[in-house]
């Protein structure tokens, strides 16, 4: 529970909004590609969608290895705090 209680402004804070930044690119991005499959045909649309899903991995495997990165380095954090390291003790950051 107290995961849950760590965890859960930040879950709340990062939701897609309607209208938000988030909202607002990809449903740009959404509408652009659809505009431009339409334009598309042949081998220049099989061009764009093996770029499309080339884009789509690279994006999934980007945010996987930013999460990574981040957990790394909060848990390296945690660990810190909890050992007593004196670079984490209150009065350096007073």
């Amino acid at each position: 529970m107290w995961l849950y209680n760590l965890c859960s402004p930040v879950w709340e804070s990062q939701t897609v909004r309607s209208g938000g930044p988030y909202h607002q690119a990809s449903t740009l991005a959404a509408s652009s590609e659809k505009a431009l499959r339409s334009m598309l045909e042949g081998e220049s649309l099989e061009a764009f969608e093996q770029y499309s899903r080339a884009a789509g991995s690279a994006s999934a495997l980007e945010v996987a290895e930013y999460f990574e990165l981040g957990f790394k380095l909060a848990f390296r954090l945690l660990r810190e705090v909890s050992s007593g390291s004196e670079s984490f003790a209150p009065g350096n950051f007073l």
